[in-house]
């Protein structure tokens, strides 16, 4: 979809591309927070 929609960009219809890759970079970044989250529980308990 962000590989379709880079056709339309330059004519100044940036939605069609921008929106699955805002899709993607949220995904990774939710995964990452989670992964760091759990990491930070997990660390906090085995050094008690």
């Amino acid at each position: 979809m962000v590989q379709s929609g880079a056709n339309y960009f330059m004519q100044g219809k940036f939605w069609p591309s921008t929106a699955p890759a805002l899709a993607i970079l949220f995904t990774i970044l939710g995964f990452h927070l989670l992964g760091d989250g759990l990491n930070n529980i997990l660390e906090g308990k085995r050094n008690s």
